[in-house]
């Protein structure tokens, strides 16, 4: 377990490093061919499909060679896709064949791998059409966000209270579960520090305006002060 994690690691800092190094060449050259010094598209803002099919190929056809690294990074992408597909298969499969239903009927593997797939496979024919994009986009950023968060806060009720780490300790080891602990609690730590030290962009006009609405409207009516308070948090984020 500890290999494994550190080489999960190992890999999300290289893919760091590599994806960011990529996205400020491609800012800071944006920023010297302005006239105005100023990029019209904010290159580290790139995300999903922008980034995987604008931002990162633009880069890359800027090095030697861009068609031999073109093929290398979208064969990646590939291999990556077929791997997601194993692991959503696999965790489906591998509940149903645990559960008490499957317990009781003892189905053969194929018997549950090929409904499992063949639901997936038609699920991915609605990214096919015209209107692919637009669904991609839906559930890249609400399903998947609010579902991670939503799926990490179950997680950590079924480690910390039904599955206890006595349990843990028979299973992996004292010393692999507690590397792991405070590895995470050590990044989380850190991670928490380093978004608060960075500094928030300055407040435009209409978000003045929406605090000295929220200053005027504290005390009178709170409920809709903090209706006022929640939108422009969320615009900080948008």
């Amino acid at each position: 377990i500890c290999n494994t994690f550190n080489s999960d690691t190992g890999i999300a800092l290289l893919g760091g490093f590599a994806i960011y190094e990529v996205l400020g060449y491609m800012q800071k050259k944006c920023e010297k061919l302005s006239p105005t010094g100023v990029c019209a598209e904010n290159y580290y803002k790139q995300a999903s499909m922008g980034l995987a099919f604008i931002a990162y190929p633009s880069g890359l056809a800027t090095l030697e060679a861009p068609q031999f690294w073109g093929i290398i990074f979208f064969g990646c992408l590939i291999m990556l896709g077929i791997d997601s597909a194993f692991s959503l298969a696999e965790c489906f499969v591998t509940f149903a064949k645990d559960c008490w239903i499957g317990l009781r009927l003892r189905p053969k593997t194929w018997m549950v791998v090929l409904p499992t797939c063949i639901v997936g496979w038609l699920a991915g024919l609605l990214y096919c059409y015209d209107s692919g994009t637009v669904y991609l986009d839906i559930i890249d950023n609400y399903l998947n966000n609010w579902g991670m968060v939503l799926i990490g806060t179950l997680e950590c009720f079924a480690v910390g209270w039904v599955y206890k780490i006595e349990d843990q300790y028979k299973q992996v080891g004292k010393l692999s579960v507690m590397v792991y602990n405070l590895g995470f609690v050590f990044f989380l730590l850190i991670g928490t520090i380093v978004a608060l030290a960075i500094p928030g962009k300055k407040p435009t006009e209409g978000t003045e305006a929406v605090l000295d609405a929220l200053l005027a409207s504290y005390g009178k009516d709170q409920g809709g002060a903090v209706n006022l308070f929640l939108v422009n948090f969320i615009e900080q984020f948008e």
